[in-house]
């Protein structure tokens, strides 16, 4: 490590690390919960314990719907 570097530079990596792993385990966890429901997106928000709008905002903010097309092919 550079001593110049203040330690909130050196947080940034690893926050953005953190973040990325964040996201593809609520990623994961949502498309295991929509293939076991057969892509009931209401079952899986009971499965996953999580309002039906708030998995709809998180499968738009993750682009969890075009992987659905992408994988039926």
């Amino acid at each position: 490590r550079s001593p110049a570097l203040s330690s909130s530079q050196e947080a940034q990596p690893t926050l953005s690390k953190v973040n990325e792993a964040k996201k593809a385990a609520e990623a994961e966890a949502i498309l295991a919960a929509l293939q076991s429901s057969l892509w009931n997106r209401k079952r899986a928000a009971v499965l996953l314990n999580i309002d039906y709008k708030a998995l709809l905002y998180k499968m738009k903010k993750l682009g969890i719907g075009e992987k659905r097309a992408l994988s039926c092919g």
